[in-house]
């Protein structure tokens, strides 16, 4: 197909029927960019002959070298559907490795369908788990694209019936995770009052199960992207239909699965007529494909090559056929019998939907309006018909658009109108006049251009709009928003950028002008009542952290200049620049470390400096205690000016409330942040104190009763630890029972009292500081409960009004808290919590298996699954939790030991106790039966070598023994 003018594509956005956003999703190496290269190549981008080799989507060096996407990239293409119908595909090709998860959120909030591929020999791996449930939480329509079958027939040298049981058992399995996430989702919607009624059984929802890929329902296709060639089992039923007789549907029900043709009868049965009949899908799809490729390879047999090519009808020239190169002779057949594009588009534009069917189903899941109570009556109008707006993707309605992600692109990208000289024109008073030419531009100058969907409305250049961050409220107009201006529209091309005047609802688009008030995303409204959008649900934390330092100290601005740049472009990593000048930077694997590193120095910052070897996270804890009595574990603090005394206990958390803690913190920050401007408690906010309530509950009987108690959570006032207010006489703490809305006592006008709550935001304050850094190695603390058994105050103390000098009261009350925390911490034994990777692994070939366990057992691994794939004998699976701590290298050792047999894919897993004393000393009898008094005999502390090698990284002083001044042993005996 010839290049297609942008006039063509600019004119269907005004249709929304005729537009179809889809997004490409899958694990690393099973064919997205070179399925993406296939599509594109039908308007003429690229040859059709170096579709699925070019890779055009992947534009970075970095990316050209390691054959992976690592970006998120759009384009727009024409699609001609049925010879007739002429529709915009919006296609955006995502990352498949697990380190860039992000990225495929990204991809995907902005769609409203996805193609996802499965390598038909790797089968299910971790990353199309994750993506299925990404587009799932999303309200994303999946299709379904098995890849690469020609390894059916030139690896693993199936016969056709083999390979149709192949297939059969990895959509069984694609399907086993669709039925998953809709039971999970089901569980969810169920309230408590409906599970306890047992009168209601579960009924199964009809539409849900249009989501489950079959062939015969039109969403899959099979295919081999890299040589071109996909088919889905409606093209044969085109051609059978006529040629046997029977009708089009049921052909179409029957030529996929257990159903036989007898040939003699001609009709189709469940069973086997007689003992040869193999099922239809083999006998009228797979023994023809098998026939072309015996044909072919492995000897050549040209005679029944040239006749497979005359009854097929295809038009292919000698030179062709006569090709030495198996490949090429394969790749002009199929792609002319069974094009890719065709199978896959046609797939696209009758099971996806268009912009307005999809955003009726999804606004309800992407907007957040149940986290609002829209007390004014004139807001909640101007929000009803802004949702309006959205469902019916109204290009009239006021301008409500998401942007997604942030990056970078360069003046040449543009795709610009050269003007070869100054322009010349007759004045008024009939002299020339000679307009100047415009500055030159730098080719290489570098901009940022947002990625975003617009939802309605129709947004123009010039065009001024309400920017809104995630925390953004309308009853609070002046907060987190600003106005912006739209400079910059673009239609995204891949590699290249056109630039337009407008862009109506419905479409992917790039924007400019806004990049300089937005982190990773915002959301665009022409109207300040608008609700922002739920933030993107990624599966990826970062894990690995690196301190940053230029080479030469004039560079230090650049570098991090260079590093807040690179926050703006990659959604994944996190850049934190310490009170003590210490730039960190936080990325999600090794793969994503080197890939950042590598863009701060070609294109960011420009600018020489040194990275640290990774700094790995740790949290400290306490276990059991040392002290068998109550009281002395609690520690005394006094203020400096000895009025108010402080006793606080520390208790180990339950691991229950820990981790419920752990994964809500968001949840708790955004509930604290919103708190005043709520009156009361909505709907979100009332779910999540009933399901604390309940961990409390689930954690025992002496938990159940301190939900009542609970005074701040902690560090940053949403960790994992809690601080619980037992001060008999003190009414409601300041800080959270506002929200739980309950109270203990009444209130007083008690002196005491009243002091109270004049610090009681010095001592939350000092137990959040003392959360921050524990005692250990100053890493934030996790899973304590600090207790205010007490606070006694002398009221007939002289300085209570009058002394100064020794600072406020405040501050002395924030250090004793601080200082008291730390004391109670440290009179329990005291453990870290070490972050565990979950590793998943896969191998080939029984024989490499023993290598990966010792690489495992080397660092410390602990094996939780370990199988062989069902639909492989030499395909292997293990998962085991790797400490963050061993990770690095992990992937470069597995690859040398089993010389690339084994390939593993590291996810945040959870955080675990390192059950291993860093303080331990013999003390007891066994103990020092076991090791004496010689410190020399006890084995390595590992805990211990952690603990001293992050406070060596953070100047803090270490217990080492030096020699000072070392001799040599005199051993020989003095003369007499």
């Amino acid at each position: 197909m010839s290049f297609v003018p942008y006039s063509e594509l600019l004119a269907i956005q005004a249709t929304p029927e005729k537009i179809r956003n889809i997004s490409i999703v899958a694990h690393v190496d099973h064919g997205k960019t070179t399925l993406a290269d296939c599509l594109i190549s039908i308007n003429g981008i690229i040859s059709p002959k170096s579709a699925g080799k070019l890779r055009f989507l992947d534009d970075t060096p970095e990316e050209e070298e390691h054959r992976i996407t690592m970006k998120a990239s759009s384009i727009s293409i024409l699609y001609v559907y049925k010879a007739q119908e002429r529709l915009l595909i919006n296609l955006i090709d995502s990352p498949g490795h697990v380190d860039f998860s992000s990225e495929v959120g990204t991809a995907v909030r902005i769609t409203d369908g996805c193609i996802v591929l499965v390598d038909v020999i790797e089968g299910i791996c971790i990353q199309t788990q994750n993506v299925l449930r990404q587009a799932w939480k999303e309200k994303v329509r999946p299709c379904l694209v098995i890849n690469k079958m020609d390894k059916l027939i030139t690896e693993l040298n199936y016969t056709p019936e083999e390979a149709f049981q192949h297939l059969n058992k990895i959509l069984e399995l694609v399907n086993s995770i669709t039925g998953s996430l809709y039971v999970e989702d089901m569980e969810e919607a169920l309230s408590d009052d409906i599970r306890q009624d047992a009168s209601l059984d579960f009924v199964w929802d009809d539409d849900q199960s249009s989501q489950y890929f079959s062939p015969e329902r039109g969403n899959v296709v099979f295919a081999s992207a890299y040589y071109n060639w996909g088919f889905r089992i409606d093209q044969f039923c085109d051609i059978y239909s006529q040629k046997l007789g029977i009708k089009r549907d049921i052909l179409k029900k029957t030529l996929w699965g257990n159903y036989f043709f007898h040939p003699k009868t001609k009709k189709i049965y469940k069973k086997k007529p007689t003992g040869k009949s193999i099922p239809m899908f083999v006998q009228f799809v797979l023994v023809n494909i098998w026939a072309v490729y015996s044909a072919v390879t492995p000897q050549r047999d040209q005679a029944k090559l040239e006749k497979i090519v005359k009854t097929l009808g295809l038009n292919l020239s000698p030179k062709e056929l006569t090709s030495t190169d198996d490949d090429a002779v394969l790749t002009a057949i199929f792609s002319r019998w069974l094009p890719i594009s065709s199978a896959v588009l046609d797939m696209v534009v009758e099971k996806l939907p268009d912009p307005r069917q999809a955003q009726k189903e999804r606004t309800q899941a992407l907007w957040r309006t149940k986290s609002f109570n829209f007390s004014n009556p004139e807001i909640k109008e101007i929000h009803d018909n802004l949702t309006k707006g959205l469902i019916t993707c109204d290009p009239k309605s006021d301008v409500v658009a998401f942007i997604t992600k942030v990056f970078a692109a360069r003046q040449r990208d543009i795709f610009r109108v050269r003007n070869p000289g100054p322009r010349t024109t007759k004045s008024t008073n009939g002299t020339d006049s000679t307009k100047p030419k415009p500055e030159p531009i730098d080719p290489e100058s570098m901009m940022f251009i947002a990625m975003a969907r617009i939802f309605s409305g129709t947004i123009r250049k010039g065009q001024t709009l309400h920017l809104l961050s995630k925390n953004y409220n309308p009853s609070q107009p002046n907060k987190h928003s600003i106005e912006v201006v739209v400079s910059e529209l673009y239609l995204l091309m891949g590699r290249g950028l056109q630039p337009i005047d407008e862009v109506p609802a419905g479409n992917v688009f790039g924007i400019g002008g806004v990049s300089d008030h937005i982190l990773k995303t915002a959301t665009l409204s022409s109207s300040p009542a608008c609700i922002p959008f739920d933030a993107l649900s990624s599966k990826v934390s970062p894990i690995i952290r690196v301190a940053l330092e230029a080479v030469n100290t004039c560079d230090i601005g650049k570098l991090r200049k260079g590093m807040e740049l690179l926050n703006l472009a990659d959604p994944s990593v996190e850049v934190r620049f310490q009170k003590s000048g210490e730039m960190i930077l936080r990325a999600c694997g090794e793969v994503h470390l080197r890939h950042c590193i590598r863009e701060l120095k070609d294109r960011f910052a420009k600018v020489e400096f040194s990275v640290s070897p990774p700094l790995i996270l740790f949290r400290e804890t306490i276990t059991q205690l040392l002290a068998p009595d109550a009281e002395s574990f609690v520690a005394t603090e006094v203020t400096y000016n000895k009025i108010v005394t402080l006793n606080v206990r520390a208790v180990p958390l339950p691991q229950n409330i820990t981790q419920f803690l752990e994964t809500h913190k968001d949840q708790i920050s955004h509930i604290l942040k919103n708190k005043k401007y709520h009156s009361n408690l909505n709907e979100a906010t009332s779910t999540f104190i009933q399901e604390l309530s309940q961990e409390f509950s689930l954690a025992g009987n002496n938990w159940k009763q301190e939900f009542d108690y609970i005074w701040a959570f902690g560090p940053n006032r949403s960790g994992p630890n809690i601080l619980l207010n037992h001060v008999t006489e003190y009414a409601d703490s300041l800080d959270w029972s506002s929200v739980l809305s309950f109270s203990r006592c009444s209130p007083s006008s008690d002196p005491i009292n009243s002091i109270l709550q004049d610090i009681d935001s010095s001592i939350v304050t000092g137990f959040q500081i003392a959360c921050q850094a524990g005692p250990l190695c100053e890493e934030p603390m996790m899973g304590v409960c600090f207790i205010v058994e007490g606070i006694d105050i002398d009221l007939e103390s002289e300085s209570l009004e009058e002394d100064h000098s020794k600072g406020p009261l405040s501050g002395q009350v924030m250090s004793a808290m601080k200082d008291a925390c730390r004391e109670a911490f440290q009179r329990h034994e005291q453990r870290l919590f070490e972050l565990l990777l979950t590793a998943n692994i896969q191998v080939y070939e029984a024989e490499n298996l023993g290598k990966v366990y010792n690489v495992l057992n080397k660092r410390r691994a602990k094996i939780l699954h370990e199988d062989v794939k069902s639909f492989s004998s030499s395909l292997f699976e293990i998962k085991a939790f790797l400490p963050a701590v061993e990770s690095l290298g992990f992937a470069e050792e597995l690859f040398d030991k089993t010389s690339g047999a084994a390939s593993s894919h590291l996810v945040f897993g959870c955080w675990d106790v390192f059950d291993e004393d860093p303080n331990f000393e013999p003390r007891t009898k066994e103990e020092l039966e076991e090791f004496g008094d010689n410190i020399g005999a006890i084995p390595p502390n590992i805990a211990r070598q952690y603990v001293d090698s992050v406070r060596k990284r953070k100047g803090l002083p270490v217990k080492e023994k030096l020699v000072e001044s070392g001799t040599k042993q005199r051993t020989i005996s003095k003369k007499k």
